[in-house]
């Protein structure tokens, strides 16, 4: 049985992957864009008042929940892409010898539900904690760019020997950052899929990799596939086919990851923020 070992193959995995991923991020962008538009409008009338930078730990929970809803569609979309390549890869002379021995069907079932149990128990304890982390993270960056663009205004102003009042400041700055809005979702968009995408293929990955039932004494390995395009980090373009048994972590650029965007062994944000790769699953 061979998964993805030809580079036919782990091209045509990763470019679905990708696409999939596309649609996931896309799905995210709305609600993203309907919150910070809303930051912007609670920001102006509040800096108006207090000529302060309001604090954003109100929107915590709502944004906890924008993501914890798209980390389960991501769940959802990739939580058997394993499984599926492997029933599509099947040798079937092997199937048919299996069919011969009469497998017992029930037993399969039950492998099944088994592994669905244990992966949704692994992912869920992981998108409860990633929401959160994420949340604050996403949160006291907006703040920063508020901030920022305040204080681009005030310079802006005195620059041109300009007194601004709050209401010109606070009017301009949220003008400033809705217009910067765009970008600084389409990459919170692709950091948050890609996190929870490569989280779930990986974990299914494990799984499997330790049940005897479906791989024999044969074991998963996996191979780094980048998105080699102008905007890709050339030290990411570097490790494009970078093969590491999946106990085994991918180096990039010095740091540890067990699979492109993860952060469980201290990789930094510079691996991780807009990343676009995935990893493939093989069988040597």
């Amino acid at each position: 049985m061979v998964l993805n070992n030809s580079e036919n193959d782990i091209n045509k995995s990763a470019t679905n992957d990708l696409a999939k991923k596309i649609k996931l991020e896309n799905s995210l962008k709305p609600s993203i864009l309907k919150m910070f538009k809303s930051v912007a409008d609670d920001f102006a009338v509040y800096y108006k008042v207090t000529g302060q930078i309001i604090d954003l730990e109100y929107c915590k929970s709502e944004l906890i929940g924008i993501l914890r809803i798209h980390y389960r569609k991501c769940v959802k979309d990739f939580k058997k892409t394993i499984r599926n390549q492997l029933f599509k890869s099947y040798d079937l002379s092997e199937f048919k010898e299996s069919i011969e021995q009469e497998i017992d069907v029930e037993k399969v079932r039950a492998e099944e539900e088994r592994t669905d149990n244990k992966i949704d128990e692994i992912l869920i304890a992981f998108l409860l904690l990633l929401s959160f982390r994420q949340a604050e993270y996403i949160l006291k960056t907006t703040k920063n760019d508020l901030y920022n663009n305040v204080q681009d205004v005030i310079v802006e102003a005195v620059n041109q020997g300009v007194n601004p009042t709050n209401v010109e400041i606070a009017e301009k700055a949220k003008q400033r950052f809705l217009k910067s809005s765009k970008e600084r979702i389409d990459t919170i968009a692709t950091t948050e899929t890609n996190q929870i995408s490569e989280k779930t293929k990986f974990t299914e990955a494990e799984i499997l990799n330790a049940s005897n039932i479906i791989l024999s004494d044969r074991k998963f390995k996996k191979k780094w596939h980048a998105v080699l395009d102008e905007v890709t980090r050339k030290w990411h373009a570097s490790v494009d086919g970078q093969v590491r048994n999946l106990e085994d972590p991918f180096i990039v650029n010095g740091e540890r990851l067990m699979h492109p965007s993860d952060t469980s062994l201290g990789a930094s944000s510079s691996n991780i923020i807009n990343c676009r790769c995935g990893s493939v699953t093989i069988i040597e």
